[in-house]
């Protein structure tokens, strides 16, 4: 409020007292500016009340102006009050809001800048939305169009997905068919959901058949899993056709995902590898009669021995006379880790 004349001041009217007309101003959260105009008469603050009402409200009595100066000083009077800036942050249970001050005061028309440190609970529920609304007081009052609404996406705790492919018994290759087992496990200590296995079908193969929640569609399978529990397990079959002279060794990679980051990615992802046999008519024929075996990768020349070419046995080629290499039951080798022949 601002107070300007050239009279001086006197107790207020219709009973009351200048004490009561001070605390009327101070539970309104008034502050007086008092602004003495210089004419003929006394002066507003000759009697010191203009001093006592602007001090015990918090303003100010300005220097002495002239009735051409008014308007001036009392802008000036209003640029030059004292405000204290609060924040009052109202937050959502897991969210809190802390500054690097409790208030700030700086004079009106000034900016105040706080540093504000938005901290997450631990046990907050991960991803849920919390949201904070901070009130900045101005000298403990609200004032609209100071307030501040921000909203945290509570980050999701990271679990541990992992996968595990595998072959099934032997019988399916009769049929030129390769059966998988995939197995997908949470072992982390958050549900995840979501869950999806991704398994690109490789050269040489096609699709025949998987278990329900697993569709084919543009060479790619794809297993929804849905919600997997901490510490839960699930599996997938599918099955694979073989084509006739696919490439003599056959990978299959299938990789699982989730909404959850990741504590260790290197198990996202499982391969399995097959050495496949395949027929004389793969390979081309030479000036000896028919091509060799091509087992494991290799179409081998007529060995010299007979109409026909050696063993193919990986990524080599075995006279059809040598039995520890490539003819009769030591033909097919010992089984290694991650590889299988059939």
């Amino acid at each position: 409020m601002v107070w300007f004349g050239d009279a001086a001041g006197h107790d207020p009217d219709l009973g009351h007292t200048l004490t009561e007309a001070i605390e009327a101003l101070q539970a309104a959260h008034i502050k007086v500016i008092a602004v003495p105009v210089h004419t003929f008469e006394p002066g507003l603050d000759s009697t010191g009340q203009a001093t006592r009402v602007a001090m015990e409200t918090g303003g100010e009595v300005l220097p002495e102006a002239t009735p051409e100066e008014v308007s001036t000083k009392i802008l000036e009077g209003l640029k030059n009050l004292p405000v204290t800036v609060t924040p009052t942050p109202m937050c959502d249970t897991g969210l809190t809001a802390s500054y690097d001050a409790p208030s700030k005061t700086v004079t009106s028309g000034e900016e105040v800048t706080f540093e504000e440190t938005l901290s997450v609970a631990s046990n907050a529920p991960d991803g849920d939305v919390l949201n904070c609304t901070v009130d900045f007081l101005l000298n403990e009052n609200s004032v609209e169009g100071f307030q501040q609404k921000v909203a945290i996406t509570v980050p999701l705790r990271p679990t541990d997905l992992s996968i595990e492919k595998a072959i099934t018994p032997v019988f399916f290759f009769k049929k030129h068919l390769i059966a998988y087992t995939l197995t997908v496990t949470n072992s982390g200590s958050d549900p995840d959901n979501n869950v999806t296995i991704t398994d690109p079908l490789p050269h040489g193969t096609h699709f025949v058949v998987a278990d329900p929640g697993c569709t084919f569609a543009a060479g790619v399978v794809t297993c929804d899993l849905g919600t997997l529990a901490p510490g839960a397990s699930t599996t997938k079959l599918l099955v694979l056709g073989v084509t006739k002279c696919s490439p003599p060794k056959i990978t299959n990679t299938a990789t699982v995902t989730g909404e959850r980051p990741d504590s260790n990615p290197a198990n996202n992802s499982s391969s399995v590898t097959t050495y496949m046999k395949r027929s004389f008519s793969c390979c081309p024929s030479h000036s000896h009669g028919y091509g060799g075996y091509g087992f494991g990768g290799k179409c081998c020349p007529s060995s010299g021995h007979g109409k026909y070419g050696g063993y193919g046995f990986e990524d080599k080629c075995c006279s059809r006379f040598d039995k520890f290499c490539g003819h009769g039951s030591k033909r097919y080798g010992p089984s290694k880790p991650g590889k299988h022949r059939y």
